[in-house]
């Protein structure tokens, strides 16, 4: 897939405009029409998917939450009917399609059936922005912390933060948003993010340091940071 293929969808000027239903059901349908279709089964397609078609760059994958195992395994044969292939199995994070040289990533154990249930487990503002897709139509919804971010041009972590075994991947992604968008970070919230971390064991910072590992994409200094924390001290 090239970046024509998204050339009839706009970018927006603003973060804001990008939160705007309207551009994120567009958005959605430049890049689940293909893959999924007129799919009869809802599937909701959240997380930072939508900042990189801000900036007219194709997403490096799309994250797609089903409402259980059995929907996980109907939409991975829907998704192989319509030209897709498995290339990666990961349980418990995901498993990976290739379709048109789109990834698409259907999550392991995070089963939802709205959108609003679903931003209850995200700990970043600004992955609560998502669309529901089903029959061929969008319906999206952003959360108001997502929206407060784009009104203060600031990446804010979620006040319940419901993963923080992941703290570090947390800190990633926060600065992977800012870096990418052109925004602040929470710096109390990341502060008390390193000071889970400092807190902890050594073997639940072992842990903490290979979920991390685990998860991926890795862009920023938070690992070198963590192991100077395990090694000298505090990294800040």
């Amino acid at each position: 897939m090239t970046p024509s293929a998204y050339s009839a969808h706009v970018s927006p000027s603003t973060l804001s405009q990008a939160l705007d239903p309207r551009w994120l059901e567009g958005a959605a349908s430049s890049v689940l029409s293909g893959p999924v279709g007129r799919w009869r089964e809802p599937v909701l397609l959240a997380g930072g998917w939508y900042t990189h078609l801000a900036v007219g760059r194709l997403p490096r994958d799309l994250d797609l939450f089903c409402t259980g195992r059995d929907h996980l395994e109907a939409t991975t044969e829907h998704l192989v009917a319509r030209g897709a292939r498995v290339i990666e199995d990961r349980p418990p994070f995901y498993r990976r399609h290739l379709w048109s040289g789109q990834v698409i990533d259907l999550v392991y154990n995070v089963w939802s059936r709205t959108l609003e249930d679903l931003f209850r487990r995200f700990d970043l503002g600004l992955s609560m922005v998502g669309v529901k897709w089903l029959e061929g139509k969008a319906r999206a919804a952003a959360h108001p912390l997502a929206l407060r971010s784009a009104r203060d041009d600031v990446v804010y972590v979620s006040p319940s933060c419901p993963n923080t075994k992941y703290t570090l991947v947390i800190i990633e992604r926060a600065r992977r948003y800012a870096a990418r968008l052109g925004l602040g970070v929470d710096e109390a919230r990341i502060a008390w993010l390193w000071s889970l971390f400092s807190a902890a064991t050594p073997d639940e910072r072992e842990r903490m340091l290979q979920r991390y590992r685990a998860v991926g994409v890795i862009e920023t200094d938070v690992e070198a940071q963590a192991l100077a924390l395990m090694s000298e001290g505090d990294p800040q």
